[in-house]
């Protein structure tokens, strides 16, 4: 009789993103979890007018950046947005300017990564950023330090009338710094 043979996945930390609107404003929540199990959650408020695509590619490119800082080269995202998983597979025509340029910036965020896969997942099936779903909107001094939660001022996009490496540069400088927990 053969021996039966274990095939080997590899792993790879896990982003939850979310997002919401309410009458205090935007904000996403991300929720990172390491390949030890280890929980790092974020709640970012946008201090900016945003629809939910927008929302989306924010959420996107700040989960992007922390998993960077952290060192991270194997991620698997999960999204409630089908449409921004059909624009970074390729599967769908991206129709505005500002689509592709949100489309440009998460490829170049995306390319020093080993592997990254992206899935939709319905929100009522994401209960760890359900959870976060609030956290935003509350003082932040009241929060346990646990949580990193930042606001973010402008969109990435914001053209700020520099080439697009140092804007690319800038942005990223910028979320990092308004991640920092407080």
């Amino acid at each position: 009789m053969p021996k039966e043979e274990k095939i080997i996945m590899p792993r790879a930390w896990r982003l939850y993103m979310g997002r919401e609107t309410s009458k205090e404003g935007s904000r996403v929540e991300l929720i990172l979890d390491s390949l030890e199990g280890k929980v790092y959650p974020y709640a970012i408020r946008l201090n900016f007018y945003a629809l939910e695509d927008i929302m989306d590619y924010e959420a996107l490119l700040v989960g992007l950046v922390v998993s960077a800082s952290r060192g991270i080269k194997d991620l698997h995202v999960f999204i409630d947005s089908r449409m921004l998983v059909d624009q970074v597979e390729g599967s769908r025509i991206l129709r505005t300017k500002e689509a592709k340029k949100y489309k440009e910036e998460i490829m170049d965020a995306i390319t020093p990564r080993y592997r990254f896969h992206i899935t939709h997942l319905l929100k009522y099936l994401n209960p760890k950023v359900e959870a976060l779903l609030g956290l935003a909107s509350i003082r932040l001094e009241l929060l346990n330090r646990e949580v990193s939660v930042g606001i973010k001022t402008r969109p990435t996009l914001e053209a700020v009338g520099k080439d697009a490496t140092e804007e690319r540069k800038e942005a990223k400088k910028a979320t990092e710094e308004e991640l920092k927990p407080t």
